[in-house]
């Protein structure tokens, strides 16, 4: 795809990621964009938080865990676009991970999830987080998402989509319609992709439904074990957190059979 770049009335631009200039800016986002996310929190094993945010192991995991997860999207060959702020030292504000389809990493190919950093994150979140990611996260939407493929007679995998596995912005920039100019940009570079995500907040799940993806389906996360917060919790107050895998179809395919 040809590099894209968007300026801004207010001096906030978009661009392709150059990497790995922009490794660290890009973590150090998504490390702020995600500390009180129910979701991460959840995965990460987080006990509590304090009235500043994280705890220090905490952050620091957290960052662990987004270094491992940017260096598997570079190893899929992720297409990242960021969002800067010239008046920041052109720092990176915003940020989106497009896996393109058919490169995903599965769990069996070892030698890349080691490459990628794999130790140092199963270290920092443990068994315990990896189960929650996997087995409790991302089966379960992928077998939603295939569901939805069956039920439209749809002959493809789920594989073969584009897949928004991050789209962050700094807190202090968000309420800017940051990830709608992120996703904006790639629908028009490639209007007739199949694109798939999981909201995990109902905010999050607006937002994307107003950018025209279609929900699915929706389960919990951590019932029982964790609240809407991600924190754990008991009894009454384990409602767990609700994850809404969604669709957004090629545009041909509002007038025309959707069979391919």
């Amino acid at each position: 795809m040809a590099n894209s770049t968007q300026k801004r009335e207010d001096g906030l631009y978009l661009r392709e990621a150059k990497l790995p200039e922009d490794f660290e800016g890009i973590v150090d986002v998504g490390a702020k964009a995600f500390a009180l996310d129910p979701v991460f929190m959840f995965w990460g094993n987080v006990m509590e938080i304090t009235d500043t945010g994280l705890k220090p192991e905490n952050d620091q995991n957290l960052r662990v865990f987004m270094t491992f997860l940017l260096k598997t999207c570079i190893d899929m060959k992720a297409r990242f676009t960021v969002i800067c702020d010239p008046a920041a030292n052109d720092k990176v504000v915003s940020a989106a991970y497009w896996v393109p389809p058919n490169e995903r990493i599965a769990l069996y190919q070892v030698g890349r999830l080691l490459r990628c950093g794999a130790i140092g994150f199963i270290k920092a979140w443990g068994i315990r987080g990896i189960d929650r990611i996997t087995t409790q996260y991302l089966d379960k939407c992928h077998h939603s998402f295939q569901a939805e493929f069956k039920k439209r007679g749809l002959k493809r995998s789920v594989d073969d989509t584009w897949y928004l596995n991050l789209a962050m912005t700094d807190p202090a920039y968000q309420g800017k319609g940051l990830m709608s100019l992120l996703v904006r940009e790639m629908f028009a570079l490639n209007p007739e992709g199949i694109y798939t995500i999981e909201a995990t907040t109902p905010k999050v799940k607006d937002q994307y439904a107003h950018l025209g993806f279609e929900l699915i389906s929706t389960f919990t996360l951590g019932k029982g074990v964790a609240g809407e917060d991600g924190l754990p919790k008991q009894g009454e107050e384990a409602t767990g957190m609700p994850v809404s895998p969604m669709i957004r179809w090629p545009a041909s395919w509002a007038s025309k059979d959707q069979t391919a």
